[in-house]
């Protein structure tokens, strides 16, 4: 009998193994891959591509022209603040109908239309 409880344990503990790493696994940024998913996705490449994003390319001074270029047409535009914002991963609530988590990637820029900051923000809804 201890071999098979040795066979589980050594199975469990893949398994745990196996899905610990699966949840979070950035990914180098590609535009064809970003491109791809851009109505409003769900459980996609571009959440994880968002930190290489923010060390190696909106890291430096880029025109709005060209963060539009590299990622495509922004969720949500706001000229007040000179903003742009994309989504990057939306999780829904048991039934599927309403949102509980989306993460975005939010870009601010000068008044020069030079980027200014880039950061993921996550949105939580409030029970």
């Amino acid at each position: 009998m201890k071999p098979e409880i040795g066979l589980f344990k050594s199975v469990l503990l893949f398994t745990l193994m196996l899905s610990f790493v699966s949840c979070k696994q950035n990914r180098k940024f590609t535009k064809d891959e970003w491109l791809k998913e851009v109505d409003f996705p769900v459980n996609n490449e571009r959440n994880k591509m968002v930190d290489d994003l923010l060390n190696n390319y909106l890291n430096k001074p880029l025109s709005y022209q060209e963060v539009l270029g590299l990622l495509g047409e922004p969720f949500n535009k706001d000229s007040l603040s000179f903003s742009v914002s994309y989504i990057t991963y939306i999780e829904y609530e048991w039934l599927g109908i309403d949102e509980s988590q989306i993460n975005y990637l939010d870009i601010s820029f000068g008044q020069d239309s030079i980027l200014k900051e880039a950061k993921a923000r996550i949105w939580n809804k409030k029970y």
